[in-house]
């Protein structure tokens, strides 16, 4: 039905996704690609793209650019040559379509004559070739732009060249215009209606034509309704004809049915999955894990595994080593600290001395400190300074460092004044939650946590003191004294905050603790008073990927909602709610995992991550 010669693109154009028809171009054209410096601006952060089929394919050095920061932006200039109709073009490297990152929606504002026009653009499709934006009047020797603005989620968006071609025979087309296409998601066999209509500013409107990308040929109707649909993810494209026999661009519209990902529970094992079936590029992920082979040094990705809808797509080959992850112990304690908050017996907003009297009247700068700060690293708190000496000797009361830490001393500064990474916050924390609780640490969390999610390759280490009669577990994972597990039993504790705190139907863990615990508690304008800074990035004891005081994002090339537990020599545990996606990576020697290496490494797995429509 469509004339020979022609290609589709998806763009959204006023509010409403069109579907336009583009051809081989062979008349006169203006084209600007993003390499020519003086006829393009930009601003934020453009990247070099490794997509295939760049503008200039007999270039060997062409390249397109993509951004994902939501205000970068990139703008090609245009003088019109002489005065008339053009038609406005785009080109975009290409992803493969079914893995691909690239956004479905690239805002494109196009100026002309008659004001400014806003297309959304469907870079998921038709990249290396020309798509058409539309027609727009210019006047000769006036200067126009098109500008692209990258969309602000872990979507690409791609800027690489624009073409302006002089439209001849001014003659002009029929309009389509989908009105509804609902419900939308909807179940499979649940009846659809579609209705859309017609214009045609020098004729009539006499036929219509309904297609889908997975059913083909649906109706000839202006409106109509169906409900056997495959599932799937349907492009909807809707055309018309006049009464010349000219058909219309095709407006389009995406239609889910049945596409929520399914999600599962480990029970002893692990439930393995190819990455392609949980919508990850294997190539992609292999390529990550090579950097993280080559940069991360330590390990390197022998003690990692990748969870994605709750199945093991990747794993490396020493996950059957025990060993201590330091201070990723902390979201431990975080956890244990919810359990208590959801039982009633502590408020993470109370006084602390409502709960340890005897620090009242110690310091007045005690006298407002809260639990909250204790849990956020903002408290101020100071133990007694501990003598010099290597790490402690398990059991010495000499170099017990709890003892010390749970007497108070000069606070450093008045509760909320600052954030200061502090181990004397969870010492003190542990000391409320011990007491209030009658247990350990490690027995709270073993009956409520471990053994329901069927972690089993676990320990708790133990400091030399107690809180009365209850030993208390380490709660910072300083040198070695906290947890020991695995990387597969790691993912498991991943996999409960992912899921809200749920297990399979089970909530063991409050959606509002979760959902405080890992999103930031501090604000950004909290000083710090070494260059270890994380206000506005830290929730309770969780690091999260947010914006400082400048506004900039821990890791910018990772989706901005993941959060993290840290730990010395490389032990890290990823929870990334976006692509519903699990990391943990441990190691016992000296490497180089920081912040930045995790960036880039997100970076390179973005490009291979087909967004889940799974919610958690």
């Amino acid at each position: 039905m469509l004339r020979r010669g022609l290609c589709l693109i998806s763009v959204l154009l006023l509010a409403l996704t069109v579907q336009l028809n583009c051809s081989n171009i062979a008349h006169a054209d203006v084209t600007v690609d993003n390499s020519e410096m003086s006829n393009t601006e930009s601003t934020g952060s453009w990247s070099v793209s490794s997509g295939s089929d760049p503008f200039g394919p007999s270039d060997a050095t062409a390249n397109s650019l993509w951004a994902s920061g939501g205000e970068d932006t990139f703008t090609w200039l245009f003088q019109a040559p002489q005065t008339g109709t053009y038609e406005v073009w785009e080109w975009h490297s290409g992803w493969s379509s079914k893995w691909s990152s690239r956004t479905t929606a690239a805002p494109h504002q196009i100026t002309h004559a008659s004001g400014t026009t806003n297309v959304l653009v469907n870079q998921r499709i038709y990249p290396g070739q020309w798509n058409s934006l539309g027609m727009y009047p210019f006047v000769a020797g006036e200067t126009y732009a098109v500008t692209v603005t990258s969309v602000a989620d872990s979507f690409s968006t791609c800027a690489d060249a624009i073409r302006w071609t002089f439209n001849q025979d001014g003659a002009t087309t029929p309009m389509a215009v989908i009105d509804t296409v609902s419900p939308n998601p909807v179940n499979k066999g649940d009846a659809i209606t579609f209705a859309g209509h017609g214009s045609d500013s020098e004729g009539t409107i006499t036929s219509y034509q309904w297609r889908s990308s997975l059913d083909g040929v649906l109706s000839n109707s202006e409106q109509f309704s169906v409900s056997n649909l495959s599932a799937g993810t349907h492009t909807i494209f809707f055309e018309v004809q006049n009464e010349t026999g000219v058909w219309s661009k095709a407006d389009s519209i995406v239609l889910e049915i049945d596409t929520t990902v399914t999600e599962t529970f480990p029970e002893e094992n692990w439930n393995t999955a190819t990455p392609e079936s949980q919508g990850v590029d294997s190539a992609s992920l292999q390529q990550a894990m090579n950097y993280m082979d080559n940069n991360f040094l330590g390990n390197g990705s022998d003690r990692t595994v990748v969870i994605r809808n709750g199945y093991k797509i990747w794993e490396g080959s020493e996950l059957d080593v025990k060993e201590g992850i330091y201070s990723a112990t902390k979201v431990f304690t975080s956890t244990v600290l919810g359990l208590v908050i959801d039982d009633g017996l502590v408020d993470i907003d109370a006084y602390v001395k409502s709960y340890l009297p005897q620090i009242d009247g110690t310091y007045s700068q005690y006298e407002n400190l809260l639990v909250r700060h204790l849990a956020t690293m903002t408290s101020g708190y100071n133990g007694l300074e501990l003598p010099d000496s290597p790490c402690p000797i398990q059991g010495s009361p000499v170099y017990a460092r709890c003892e010390y830490d749970l007497i108070p001393s000069a606070p450093e500064v008045n509760p909320g004044e600052h954030w200061a990474y502090r181990d004397q916050n969870l010492r003190k924390l542990a000391e409320i939650i011990i007491q209030e609780s009658g247990e350990s640490l490690e027995s709270k969390f073993r009956n409520e946590i471990a053994d329901p999610i069927g972690m089993t390759n676990w320990d708790w280490k133990t400091e030399a003191c107690n809180i009365d009669g209850v030993v208390m577990n380490e709660p910072t994972g300083y040198c070695l004294q906290g947890i020991h597990t695995v990387p597969e039993d790691l993912a498991r504790l991943g996999l409960l905050y992912l899921n809200k705190g749920n297990w399979n139907g089970e909530q063991l863990l409050s959606e509002s603790f979760v959902n405080n615990a890992t999103t930031n508690q501090v604000p950004a304008s909290t000083p710090c008073p070494s260059s270890v800074c994380y206000s506005g990035r830290y929730g309770y004891y969780w690091r999260v990927n947010g914006l400082n005081s400048e506004n900039e994002r821990l890791m910018p090339d990772a989706p901005p909602n993941a959060y993290y537990a840290y730990g010395y020599k490389g032990n890290f545990l990823f929870v990334i709610p976006e692509w519903n996606m699990v990391i943990a990576r441990q190691s016992a020697e000296e490497g180089s995992s920081l912040v930045d290496k995790w960036n880039e490494f997100f970076k390179i797995l973005t490009m291979g991550i087909t967004i889940s429509s799974q919610s958690s």
